[in-house]
């Protein structure tokens, strides 16, 4: 198995790390998003951003979503 390098996208405070990520996920495939419009479609607050929020970004952004709960790393299929 390989890793493809993933560009860093930084988070910009604290409640950015789900945007963040999904950022770095959308830029894998070429898709160049703001912080900004993430936290708005996936509905950040000031808390954060739910794992739902993220589920959803996900399916407006085209992603296929499979939201799991309770699971180990070596249970995902990459």
């Amino acid at each position: 198995m390989f890793i493809k390098k993933i560009n860093y996208i930084p988070q910009v405070d604290e409640r950015d790390c789900g945007v963040a990520a999904l950022a770095m996920i959308a830029a894998h495939y070429k898709t160049r998003l703001s912080l900004a419009h993430l936290r708005e479609i996936a509905k950040t607050d000031m808390e954060g951003t739910t794992a739902l929020g993220i589920v959803r970004a996900a399916q407006a952004l085209d992603f296929d979503t499979t939201p799991v709960l309770d699971v180990e790393i070596n249970d995902l299929i990459f």
